[in-house]
């Protein structure tokens, strides 16, 4: 299986912009993992056919910035595994209030 290793920023709300991944994937292929390291980044791996890969590829760049990506010409029909990290830039100021413990 063919492996292709894309990365990303958004500066959009990070809640929101997962949802719009989301729903960009589903429409190519199906996503197989999705791991949140923390409220700055995280991992997504999908499973997608080697055709399909240019159009989710022009669609995720609608809702983030991606690196480079080179395109084979001549796809084929095999499916291929994604890995897409994505940073979320404005974030990581995220703060849980923990209440004081009497005594």
């Amino acid at each position: 299986m063919k492996r292709l290793y894309w990365s990303g920023y958004s500066k959009k709300d990070r809640i929101t912009i997962i949802s719009e991944i989301e729903e960009i994937v589903n429409r190519h292929g199906f996503i197989m993992d999705f791991k949140q390291y923390s409220d700055l980044t995280l991992m997504l791996s999908m499973e997608v056919a080697e055709s399909k890969i240019e159009a989710l590829y022009e669609d995720l760049c609608k809702s983030l910035t991606l690196g480079t990506w080179e395109k084979n010409n001549d796809p084929q029909e095999d499916e291929c595994l994604i890995f897409l990290n994505i940073t979320f830039l404005g974030t990581g100021r995220h703060i849980i209030e923990v209440p004081s413990i009497p005594g």
